[in-house]
């Protein structure tokens, strides 16, 4: 268990590994500004960081529990990015990087299609706010970013797909 304090911080989303033997968790090392991504085995106890970054970002765990989708949020100067991290070797890749006006949405906002193949994330063209957020996709494999026609004012909080590949869930932040 662990417990936020002024050392560490939790932060973005947490996943179940497939035989629900070991979970996933966002920790914010307060102290040496670092945003980490921890595996914490039940059975032994056993804690290790598989992926690490000064810059804040979002995950989320792939139907196959193989992968995490990385959405960097694009603050502090650094452009919005997403990337593909394999849990097995820890290799990341950058799938895409947004151009320097533009945001990747809100807090917990990533999920991957229920087949694996695409991570869904919410775009903002411009970083003043005066644009809507639009849900976008980028195949997990690499290509370009496909913008789905579906805007939102105050973004996609918590996006779910639905199993039939064709709906998904979301909350929004506004009114």
């Amino acid at each position: 268990v662990v417990k936020p304090g002024k050392e560490f911080s939790l932060f973005g989303g947490h996943a179940w590994s497939l035989d629900g033997k070991t979970i996933y968790y966002g920790l914010r090392d307060n102290k040496a500004g670092s945003w980490n991504i921890m595996s914490r085995e039940l059975a032994s106890g056993k804690e290790e960081i598989i992926f690490q970054s000064p810059e804040f970002y979002n995950f989320d765990l792939s139907p196959d529990g193989r992968a995490l989708g990385l959405c960097f949020m694009g603050r502090g100067g650094v452009n919005a990015h997403v990337d593909f991290l394999s849990i097995s070797n820890g290799e990341s890749r950058e799938l895409c990087r947004l151009d320097e006006n533009a945001r990747i949405g809100s807090n917990s906002s990533i999920t991957w299609t229920v087949d694996g193949k695409y991570i869904l994330f919410a775009v903002r063209e411009d970083a003043s706010g005066r644009s809507n957020y639009e849900l976008c996709r980028i195949a997990a494999s690499g290509g370009d970013l496909e913008k789905l026609g579906l805007p939102e004012e105050n973004g996609f909080v918590n996006p779910n797909a639905h199993p039939d590949g064709r709906h998904f869930v979301y909350s929004t932040m506004g009114n």
